[in-house]
């Protein structure tokens, strides 16, 4: 496997542990770090958000399908579920969480409704009405901003985000 194959490999483990630390969920923080089995991937990926110069430089360069793919796992990871279940018609809570959270999170990262909508198999409406839903909701909010951060985004501002593009985090 390559360096950015295992970077993006590890950005899951990354989101959760994040959100696990933001949340001060000891507990949580100590059973990610119980189940890494690649530090060096987890590291450069850390790593690579305290500094935008690092060596790899890599979470940048990912493609729009490399990005919904990393939130859409991150998202899975996170609540329980599989990107199967998030790309299907389950209205299970924890599957209509992460679906809104993932779809929020490729919005923030700066992917089009119309994109998000085909990585989710859902309309380009229902991708803008979770986004605000999500905008709404504190937990729901952070973990989308957190998984767009995974990316190499900043994020955006959650709200009313009705036309196609996102405002930028000042």
């Amino acid at each position: 496997m390559s360096p950015d194959e295992r970077a993006v490999a590890a950005l899951p483990t990354a989101a959760a542990l994040v959100c696990a630390v933001a949340d001060r969920d000891q507990a949580e923080v100590h059973r990610i770090l119980g189940q890494v089995d690649d530090w060096p991937a987890l590291a450069v990926v850390l790593a690579g958000h305290v500094s935008p110069d690092s060596a790899l430089g890599l979470v940048g360069q990912l493609s729009p399908e490399t990005k919904a793919v990393t939130i859409l796992r991150a998202a899975a990871s996170q609540f329980g579920t599989t990107i199967a279940a998030i790309r299907s018609d389950s209205r299970q809570r924890a599957v209509l969480d992460a679906r809104a959270v993932a779809m929020a999170a490729m919005r923030y990262a700066g992917l089009s409704s119309t994109f998000v909508g085909r990585q989710t198999n859902r309309d380009h409406t229902t991708v803008l009405h979770a986004a605000g839903r999500v905008g709404e909701n504190p937990a729901l909010r952070k973990a989308a901003l957190t998984m767009a951060a995974l990316v190499g985004e900043r994020g955006a501002e959650l709200g009313d985000i009705g036309d196609d593009r996102p405002a930028a985090v000042a």
